[in-house]
């Protein structure tokens, strides 16, 4: 299992640097430019919860998913692997927001403590419902045939925090109360477990 995650990171390496630099680009922004601009913030959280999904396409590209099944590893793991690094990822980008979001604290004091954390567990909630609806599909349909629902959910994702930031820059703050930030959080990381499950028991009995 370990040997898959390290795969999957020096995939991510290879392919998705743009991931970064689109990460720091957005954040530095949103740092140094108006904290009420919500976009910023939520693109690298989106962009990094669909990071599995491009990773299993250069799976599929490279024939892996095929050559994998002649390895002693389960195809749990496989699935475990993709589900992982998109976790870890998500939570690095996160933690990168968290300390931007300090720092602009101290820079211009537009958005306080209180503030900060139902904005954390938003993002949060943006990093795992995406990947969380449309993993199963792709693992049991293959990243061809699962691409029309990836490209919705993106459409529905990036669409949605545009909307979103636009109402926030007109009402001049974002703030969810406390209690919904946290059942919102609760419920997105069920969905995610569950998705999790669903997708070990779909890829099982796929045909490569």
């Amino acid at each position: 299992m370990s040997g898959l995650l390290l795969k999957e990171f020096y995939l991510a390496r290879k392919y998705c640097r743009s991931h970064l630099v689109m990460t720091v680009l957005f954040l530095g922004l949103a740092m140094f430019g108006s904290s009420e601009n919500l976009f910023l913030l939520v693109y690298p959280c989106a962009l990094a919860s669909f990071i599995p999904v491009t990773l299993l396409s250069y799976d599929t590209q490279s024939k892996w998913d095929v050559y994998f099944d002649t390895l002693p590893t389960s195809r749990a793991q496989y699935v475990s692997a993709k589900y992982l690094i998109g976790l870890i990822l998500g939570e690095l980008v996160l933690a990168l927001t968290a300390v931007t979001q300090l720092l602009a604290i101290r820079l211009n004091g537009e958005i306080g403590l209180r503030q900060l954390l139902p904005l954390l567990c938003g993002l949060q909630v943006i990093a795992l419902v995406p990947p969380a609806l449309c993993l199963p599909l792709i693992f049991k349909l293959g990243v061809e045939k699962g691409r029309v629902w990836f490209l919705v959910m993106i459409a529905v994702t990036f669409g949605g925090s545009a909307v979103l930031a636009l109402g926030v820059e007109e009402g001049e703050s974002f703030s969810l109360p406390g209690n919904l930030s946290v059942w919102l959080l609760l419920g997105a990381a069920v969905l995610y477990a569950l998705s999790w499950l669903l997708s070990i028991r779909l890829y099982r009995t796929r045909e490569l």
